[in-house]
C-alpha cells in the first residue's frame, strides 16, 4: 500500500466510540513517521480523551523540528480551522527551548493574529531569551499582542521587563490587566510605587491587589490598609490575602510586622474575620485563620479549635493556635474531652508547642490512650516536663509499648534525662520479667551514659538473651568514654549470636589492642552474612594500613556483595596498598566492580591510580566512563584535562555534560573553546 492508502485505513479507527482503539490507533500512525500523518495527528489533539490528545502531541514532537515547524507554521495560518490551530499552539511549545528562534521570527509577522499566538507560545516556553522581542512586542500597533507579550513576559519572569511592563501601566485596561498580573509574578519591588497608583481604579484594583501581595513589599501596607474598611466583601478579603503574603514573604515564620498588624487591629475587621472562619472559599478561611492568630484574638480560640478537624487548615490553625498561646490553654484542654483521636492528637501538639506545664500535665492521661497517634503525641508533650516524677513514671508505664515508633521516641526523649532518680528506676526494671521493658530500659541507660549504670548492665552480657546481650554491650559502649575494655570486647567476638557479635564489632574504637584485632579480623570467616559486612565497615571505619592486607585476602572466593562492600570500605584507607589493590580492579570485566573501584579511588585521591583511571575513561560501560570522569575530577590532576576533553565527543550525553563539569572543577581554561560550542 502506499502512503495515502496506510493513512485512510488508519484514520477510520480515529471515530471510532472506544478510547483504546484511538489511542492504539494514533500510537500506530505516529510510529510510521509519515509527514501525510501530521494533519491527522492534529486533529487527534482535539480528541476528548487525554490519553489520545498527549500521545497526538508526542506524535507530533517525535518529528524534526526541521520537517514540523513550517507545517506546524501553516497550521496556526489557518482561520478557518481553530482545532488546527491551537493544536499547533499546543506542539510548538512541547519544543521548549528549540522552537524560540523560529517564532521569535513569526513574532514579526504580517498577520496580527500569528503574532498574538507566537506572544503567548513564547511565555508558554519560558524561554529568557525571548525577552528582549517579547518587550518589543509590548508596542506592536495590535492591541491583542501587546496584551499577549505582556502576559508572557510575566510567565517568564525577568526581571528585564520590569520598567517596560509599568509603561503599559498607562494604557488602557486591555494592556494594563496583564502587565499588572505579569509585574506580580515578577515580584520585583520597583513597581509597588506605580501598581498603589492604581489602586483607587475599580476596573482593576483586585489585580493590583493581588499582585501587590506576590510583590511582597512593605511599603505597600499603609495603601492597602486603607481600602480594607471597604464594603465590599471580595475587596477586603482580597486585602487581606495580599497582607498575609506581605508578611508571609517577610518573615514566613516570624512575628507578624507591626504595619500589618496595625493594618488588621480594629473591631469592624476583627468581626469579618471570625465570620471568615465559617466562609466556603478554603483561601478565605485559612487567610482569616492566619490573621486570628497574629492578632491573639481570644474570641476565635473556640472556632479554631473547631477547624483542627479540617485537614487542609490543620497546619494555619495549629500555628494561630500557638501563636495566641497560653491564653488559648483552658480551650484546648477543654477540648481533650472529645473523643475524636485526630483532634485530640492535634490539641496535644497545639499543648506541647506551647509549653506551659499545665497544659503538659493535662497531657499526662493521653499516655494511655488507644491510639497509637495520641499516646505518640503525649510522650512528644512530655520532653518538656521529664523533671516531673509524675511524667517519669507515666513514660515508664510505656516501656512495653506495642507500637516500635512510641519506644523509639522514648528511648530518644527520656535519652535526654538528667535524673538520678530515672536512672534508678530504670536500673529496677533491668529484672523485669517483662523482656520488652529490659530492652527499652538498657537503651535509654544507654543515652543517658549515667555511670552508675555500668555495673548492671556489665551483669547482663551474660544473659540468655541473645537481644539482652547485644543491647547491653550497645549501652556498655556508650556508657564508658573509652569504651569497653579489651576483655568484654573479645567475650562479645566470640559470643555465639551473630546478633551479639554484630553489635559488638560496631563497638570496637580505633587503635584496638592485638587481641581484639585479631579477633575481629578472624570474623571475616564468620558464617552469619551480617557479621561478615559488619567487619568489612568497622575495617574501613579503622582506617589502618594493616586492615588492608585482611580485605584483601578475604575479597577472592567472597559474593559480589561482600566484593562491593570492601571495594568501598577501601576508599576510607588512603594506602597504597589500597591504591594498587583497586587499579588493579579496573582490569576486571564485572562494570560494577569498575565502577565501585573508580568511586573508591575517587575518595582516596592517590594521584598515582591517574594512569589507570584515564583507560577507564574509554571503558564501554558509560556508568564506568561516568565513575572515571567523577574520579579524576575528584582527584585533581589537571594533567587530566586532555583526556577529559576528548570525552566531550563521546555518544552518550551524561557523559558530556559529566565531563564539563570535571573539567570546570579542574579549572581547565584551555577547554573553554570545546565547550562552547556544546553549549
Amino acid at each position: 500500500m502506499n502512503e495515502a492508502e496506510i493513512l485512510k485505513s488508519e484514520v477510520e479507527n480515529l471515530s471510532q466510540d472506544s478510547e483504546e482503539i484511538r489511542y492504539a490507533t494514533v500510537k500506530e500512525i505516529a510510529r510510521l513517521q509519515l509527514l501525510g500523518a501530521v494533519p491527522i495527528l492534529m486533529k487527534a489533539v482535539g480528541d476528548s480523551s487525554y490519553r489520545v490528545r498527549e500521545e497526538a502531541l508526542n506524535g507530533i514532537c517525535s518529528f524534526p523540528k526541521e520537517v514540523i515547524f513550517p507545517r506546524l507554521e501553516d497550521f496556526l495560518r489557518n482561520h478557518d480551522n481553530a482545532n488546527l490551530r491551537n493544536a499547533a499552539m499546543e506542539a510548538f511549545p512541547r519544543y521548549g527551548n528549540q522552537a524560540t528562534p523560529y517564532l521569535l521570527q513569526l513574532l514579526k509577522d504580517y498577520d496580527e493574529e500569528v503574532r498574538m499566538f507566537t506572544a503567548s507560545m513564547l511565555g508558554d516556553i519560558k524561554d529568557a531569551g525571548a525577552v528582549g522581542e517579547l518587550i518589543n512586542a509590548l508596542n506592536d500597533p495590535d492591541e491583542n499582542v501587546r496584551h499577549a507579550a505582556a502576559e508572557s513576559l510575566g510567565k517568564i519572569e525577568d526581571a528585564r521587563a520590569v520598567p517596560h511592563l509599568i509603561d503599559c501601566l498607562k494604557q488602557d485596561f486591555w494592556i494594563q490587566y496583564p502587565a499588572v498580573i505579569a509585574l506580580g509574578n515578577i515580584g520585583d519591588p520597583s513597581a509597588t510605587i506605580h501598581l498603589v497608583e492604581l489602586l483607587d481604579d475599580e476596573m482593576i484594583r483586585q489585580a493590583v491587589i493581588e499582585a501587590l501581595g506576590k510583590i511582597g513589599d512593605v511599603s505597600a501596607v499603609p495603601a492597602l490598609a486603607n481600602i480594607l474598611s471597604s464594603n465590599d466583601p471580595s475587596i477586603r478579603n482580597d486585602t487581606i490575602a495580599s497582607l498575609v503574603n506581605i508578611q508571609r514573604s517577610i518573615q514566613p515564620n516570624g512575628t507578624c510586622l507591626p504595619s500589618i498588624k496595625k493594618a488588621l487591629d480594629n473591631v469592624e475587621l476583627i468581626d469579618h474575620l471570625l465570620e471568615s472562619l465559617q466562609d466556603e472559599d478554603k483561601e478565605i478561611k485559612k487567610n482569616a485563620v492566619i490573621a486570628l492568630g497574629w492578632l491573639k484574638e481570644k474570641r476565635a480560640v473556640k472556632h479554631l479549635v473547631e477547624l483542627l478537624t479540617d485537614y487542609d487548615l490543620e497546619e494555619y490553625v495549629v500555628g494561630s493556635l500557638v501563636y495566641i498561646g497560653e491564653e488559648a490553654l483552658p480551650a484546648l484542654i477543654a477540648a481533650l474531652s472529645n473523643q475524636d483521636p485526630k483532634l485530640q492528637a492535634s490539641l496535644i501538639r497545639c499543648i506541647d508547642w506551647i509549653g506551659h506545664i499545665d497544659g503538659i500535665k493535662a497531657c499526662i492521661p493521653f499516655l494511655e490512650s488507644k491510639s497509637n497517634e495520641v499516646r505518640y503525641q503525649a510522650v512528644m508533650a512530655m520532653a518538656g516536663a521529664l523533671h516531673l516524677e509524675q511524667v517519669e513514671d507515666a513514660m515508664l508505664s510505656l516501656l512495653d509499648d506495642p507500637d516500635p515508633e512510641i519506644r523509639g521516641l522514648l528511648v530518644e526523649i527520656m535519652g535526654k534525662s538528667r535524673s538520678q532518680r530515672l536512672v534508678d528506676k530504670l536500673i529496677s526494671e533491668l529484672k523485669s520479667e517483662h523482656q520488652l521493658k529490659r530492652v527499652i530500659s538498657i537503651r535509654i541507660l544507654g543515652r543517658i551514659r549515667n555511670p552508675a549504670a555500668y555495673e548492671h548492665l556489665q551483669n547482663l552480657i551474660a544473659d540468655e538473651s541473645d537481644e539482652i546481650r547485644a543491647r547491653a554491650y550497645e549501652a556498655l559502649s556508650a556508657v564508658k568514654p573509652g569504651g569497653l575494655d579489651s576483655r568484654t570486647l573479645i567475650k562479645g567476638l566470640q559470643d555465639k549470636s551473630p546478633l551479639v557479635r554484630k553489635t559488638v564489632i560496631q563497638c570496637v574504637r580505633p587503635r584496638p589492642d592485638e587481641m581484639v584485632y585479631d579477633n575481629l579480623v578472624q570474623l571475616l570467616n564468620d558464617p552469619d552474612p551480617d557479621v561478615r559486612l559488619a567487619v568489612i565497615e568497622t575495617l574501613g571505619e579503622l582506617g589502618a594500613g594493616s586492615c588492608v592486607e585482611h580485605l584483601i585476602s578475604a575479597f577472592p572466593g567472597s559474593s559480589k556483595h561482600f566484593q562491593l562492600a570492601i571495594v568501598r570500605v577501601m576508599g576510607s584507607i588512603p594506602d597504597k596498598n589500597s591504591t594498587q589493590f583497586l587499579v588493579d580492579l579496573l582490569k576486571e570485566r564485572d562494570p560494577d566492580l569498575k565502577r565501585t573501584a573508580l568511586e573508591a579511588l575517587a575518595r582516596i585521591k592517590d594521584k598515582r591510580s591517574v594512569p589507570h583511571v584515564i583507560v577507564a575513561l574509554d571503558d564501554s560501560d558509560w556508568n564506568v566512563r561516568s565513575a572515571a570522569i567523577n574520579a579524576l575530577a575528584k582527584i585533581g590532576d589537571r594533567r587530566c584535562s586532555v583526556y577529559l576533553v576528548d570525552k566531550l565527543e563521546d555518544y552518550e550525553d551524561i557523559i558530556k555534560k559529566e565531563a564539563i563539569f570535571a573539567l570546570g572543577q579542574l579549572g581547565a581554561k584551555g577547554a573553554v573553546n570545546f565547550i562552547l560550542p556544546l553549549i
